[in-house]
Parts: C-alpha cells; sequence; structure tokens
C-alpha cells in the first residue's frame, strides 16, 4: 500500500530543512511520496526544498505542486489530496517534524485491517506542552462504529481536530468530498465535523509520531483579529446550518460552548456574528438544554464588555484553555485557575 505525505509550503525556511530530514528519515519500506504545495510565499522555502530534494538519493518518491497564486492552507491540502496517488495519505505542516518510525507506525496498523479509515498517532507538542496539551491519554486503541468514533471526539477529546498526525484512506475521504473549506483559518474544525457524518473504523497508536511546534509567526498565530472573526464565523455557520440528523443535540452541545467564547470575544469586528447567533440560539431551544442556552445568552451580555471574552472563560472553568493567548493562559495555569 502506497502513502502520500502532502506538505503545504509557505514561508517557513528556517523549519523546512528539519522537516524535509524527518521525512527523508522514515524507516518505513513500502511505496511512498511525498508532496510539497508550494503556497507562492515570498521566502525560499522552496528553493531549500528543492536542493534538498535534488540531493536526496532514497526510495521516496518528491513532487512540488505549485500554485499559481497564495491560496491559504486548505487549498494547499486540498491540491495535495488531489493530486496524491496513495492509498492512504498523511498531512504535515512544514514547520513541524515526524518521528522516524511514524509512516511505520500507523501503517503497521492500517495493514493488520486494510478496513480502517484512520489512523491516528500521538503527538509532542513544543514549546508548551503542558499548556497547549493535543492529545490525551490513550483509553482506547480502536472502534468500528460512527457511534464510537463520536464518542472519541464529542464525549472522550481522544480524536483530537487537527488534520497532521493522522494517517487517512484516501477514498474515504474522496468518496464523501471531505475537504477543507478554503480562505478560512482554523480549517481543521469543520473539516472533522464533516468527516465525523462518515467515519467508523479509527485506530490509536500511543507512541510518539509528530513533533508540534506552536510558534509565534504561524499563521494561525499570526493572522489579524479580524482574519480569525471571519474564520471562526464561517466555520460554525457551516456547522449550525449542516448539523447530522439524529445527533443535533450532540453537536449542538459540543460546538456552542465554543461558539459562545468566539461570539463573545469577536462579534463587535464582524456584524455576521448576530445573525449566526441566532441561529445557534434557535438550534439550542430545539436540540440543546438550558445550560447551553444560558452560555450563548451570556455571551451575547459579555461580548458588549471590553475583555469579556475572558471573564466568560473564567466564570465557566475554561473548559477550553487553548483558546485563551498563550501568555495569559501561563498566568492562569500558574495559579491553578485553569486546567493543563
Amino acid at each position: 500500500m502506497k502513502v502520500s505525505i502532502i506538505i503545504p509550503v509557505y514561508e517557513v525556511a528556517p523549519y523546512i530543512v528539519k522537516c524535509l530530514k524527518s521525512v527523508m528519515g522514515q524507516t518505513y519500506t513500502g511505496s511512498m511520496e511525498c508532496l510539497l504545495i508550494d503556497d507562492c510565499g515570498a521566502d525560499d522555502s522552496i528553493a531549500i526544498a528543492n536542493r534538498m530534494i535534488a540531493d536526496y538519493d532514497g526510495p521516496i518518491r518528491f513532487k512540488v505542486v505549485r500554485h499559481e497564486c497564495n491560496r491559504g492552507l486548505s487549498a494547499a491540502r486540498n491540491t495535495g489530496l488531489i493530486c496524491a496517488n496513495g492509498d492512504y495519505v498523511f498531512f504535515l505542516d512544514s514547520d513541524d517534524e515526524i518521528t522516524d518510525n511514524c509512516i511505520d507506525l500507523l501503517m503497521e496498523k492500517a495493514e493488520e485491517d486494510p478496513a480502517l479509515e484512520l489512523v491516528q498517532g500521538t503527538v509532542r507538542t513544543y514549546p508548551v506542552k503542558n499548556l497547549h496539551k493535543l492529545t490525551p491519554k490513550v483509553t482506547l486503541t480502536k472502534v468500528a462504529s460512527n457511534e464510537d468514533a463520536r464518542k472519541c471526539y464529542y464525549h472522550m477529546g481522544q480524536l483530537i481536530v487537527a488534520a497532521w498526525n493522522k494517517l487517512i484512506k484516501r477514498s474515504f475521504l474522496i468518496k464523501h468530498s471531505i475537504f477543507f473549506i478554503e480562505g478560512v483559518i482554523y480549517e481543521d474544525t469543520p473539516w472533522m465535523f464533516i468527516m465525523l457524518k462518515h467515519l467508523k473504523s479509527i485506530s490509536f497508536v500511543g507512541t510518539v509520531s509528530y513533533y508540534y511546534k506552536l510558534r509565534s509567526k504561524s499563521i494561525v498565530t499570526s493572522s489579524t483579529s479580524v482574519k480569525k472573526a471571519e474564520s471562526f464565523r464561517k466555520n460554525y455557520h457551516e456547522i449550525i446550518t449542516n448539523l447530522t440528523p439524529y445527533h443535533e443535540h450532540e453537536e449542538v452541545m459540543y460546538y456552542a460552548r465554543k461558539f459562545s467564547y468566539f461570539y463573545a470575544r469577536y462579534s463587535f469586528l464582524d456584524t455576521g456574528y448576530k445573525e449566526l447567533m441566532k441561529k445557534w440560539i434557535e438550534k439550542s431551544r430545539e436540540y440543546g438544554n438550558w445550560g447551553i442556552r444560558l452560555r450563548l445568552g451570556l455571551s451575547r451580555i459579555f461580548g458588549r464588555i471590553r475583555y469579556g471574552w475572558l471573564l466568560l472563560s473564567l466564570l465557566f472553568r475554561i473548559e477550553e484553555p487553548s483558546l485563551i493567548p498563550i501568555d495569559i493562559r501561563r498566568l492562569l495555569y500558574r495559579f491553578n485557575l485553569i486546567r493543563s
């Protein structure tokens, strides 16, 4: 079985060498290709990558696919998925790295059970692993139904939202048209929401296979508040208008908590939030409970207050510490006001 590693590349010159070295050092002996999607950055990231590829003498087939103009991370991942020839795809961000045995570990599970649609590895984060915990302790090693897959995500938090560090059957993604929404950041949220409508078979690997780096100038951390506000609005509009039949209550309960925070923080920057809030309140009345309605109501109030989003988070004991800026998070964690 063939594996396609997809790496979007945009202005990551200080990181691309280590990223590609981690790919070139893979111990997996099966067929493998690596697609680098050139998203037209202004630095020499691609020039560095091309030199490394030219000097590489190994079994992995490298290919650079160039966009005509900068289109963003979502479009780059979509391009990679369309161009990939592998039975499985693996998304790798160009400022991150994978362990030497990453593909080996994940493919071992896939080869044991060809019906698997997704294999998730374990991630180690830098430099704030205690405050940016992306992978909880592995409780289940395998699930074989959509109900259990949803449980792993919505209730246990074992299946994480990030697209990277997942070996995914390409035919599964293509069959269900599971692509990333283009033109937004935090695109993994609606992507995972759509995938969970169809996902039935998952295996989890408890060994670290991915090194995630939280850096100050990444696409997410360097984006403007206006861009973040627009992206969150589009993402949560996609969710509330595409609830899964017979699972509406579960989805409203889960995403309304996050949306209430984003409304309180960004509604003053984007007038579209007010109409979107009406949709969430309508659905919470239909499928939610009093706690969710209270949270949404409070977010409308706190959205009118300076730093109301932070007060709202503290009021509910901050169920999502990763939503809070890292400097504030460190301070709150120090005084035991949030969970790690």
